[in-house]
């Protein structure tokens, strides 16, 4: 990644040396690895999910393919289309309802005569 040889490291460490102080430079050291190390998983971890992201992209990519190249799209478009022909013929051929007839009332009074 980076090209820093021996000597570059010694001349790094002289200068934290001098700058930090012998009494802090550990304590410095141990946060700068720690910090790098956390910078180093969290690049992983976004590394592997992009990489599972795009693995899934490319899987649903070729599934639509394939889909589309064997013709199921059309076979699906024809079966909802004569679904639903089939439900608009059954409402067309629906009788509409009819009214029930309320029971007819004979012509002649069945009471029998009270007056005479």
């Amino acid at each position: 990644m980076f090209d820093i040889g021996f000597s570059e490291l010694v001349l790094v460490g002289v200068i934290a040396l001098l700058v930090i102080g012998p009494e802090k430079l550990p304590h410095t050291v141990r946060m700068v690895a720690a910090y790098t190390g956390r910078i180093k998983r969290a690049i992983n971890d976004l590394k592997y999910e992009l990489e599972k992201e795009v693995e899934v992209q490319e899987i649903k990519q070729r599934l639509q393919n394939e889909i589309n190249s064997s013709g199921l799209t059309q076979l699906k478009q024809n079966l909802e289309t004569d679904i639903q022909c089939a439900q608009n013929s059954a409402l067309a051929t629906k009788a509409p309802p009819t009214k029930t007839e309320a029971p007819s009332v004979p012509a002649t009074d069945p009471r029998p005569d009270t007056h005479l």
